[in-house]
């Protein structure tokens, strides 16, 4: 008896439907996964706005730190994230205010998504103190030598510890703004009251 060789119509047909099942579940993971590394990204993206606004503000005097929105046209229609702030006084204090950022945009789905966060901004009162000078020996005109490093802005440096500055001796009082530097360098930023003490001379 001759045998046929080969595939029937009927085993091609279930093979191509098998074959067609197995492209559309990959093609079905593959757009799923683009959507979930877009949703993260986009997420990141407004994070990252909402924390670069937030220490814009940190470093403005504490007076022009007030509420706004971004002028970008289009709002919460845009993929980009658009950002509306808030800040009001923290009650019974001067020096403290709350400061609440909300993040929208409208993603690839053209669904509207949203983020909030919030923040306090403040500044340390330093209170001014009278320094005492040490009465030197009458039989010495050389003044006690000052061993205080001398200030590189932008390094790092704790509270507590003290730095020479243009002839003068600072002692850091908030350590996170003395590594800083910029406006909180001693003597010379706008904002050094903020963060060191004068403590006199250093020859």
């Amino acid at each position: 008896m001759q045998r046929n060789m080969g595939f029937s119509l009927l085993e091609v047909l279930i093979s191509v439907a098998i074959l067609s099942i197995g492209v559309l579940a990959l093609a079905g993971f593959n757009g799923n996964l683009y959507k979930s590394v877009r949703y993260s990204n986009d997420r990141a993206k407004a994070m990252a706005s909402a924390q670069q606004l937030i220490d814009n503000y940190r470093a403005l005097d504490f007076a022009q730190v007030i509420s706004g929105a971004d002028t970008t046209p289009g709002g919460c229609n845009q993929p980009s994230p658009h950002r509306i702030w808030t800040v009001a006084n923290v009650a019974g204090t001067t020096n403290i205010k709350d400061m609440s950022v909300y993040v929208c945009w409208t993603d690839v789905t053209g669904v509207k998504q949203e983020m909030s966060f919030s923040t306090q901004i403040g500044v340390v009162a330093v209170a001014a103190t009278a320094t005492s000078v040490p009465t030197m020996p009458p039989s010495s005109n050389t003044p006690a030598p000052c061993t205080a490093s001398t200030y590189v802005d932008g390094s790092s440096y704790a509270t507590g510890g003290f730095v020479r500055n243009l002839g003068r001796k600072y002692k850091c009082t908030v350590g996170g703004w003395c590594t800083t530097g910029g406006p909180y360098a001693p003597g010379t930023g706008w904002a050094w009251q903020n963060a060191w003490s004068d403590e006199g001379l250093c020859e």
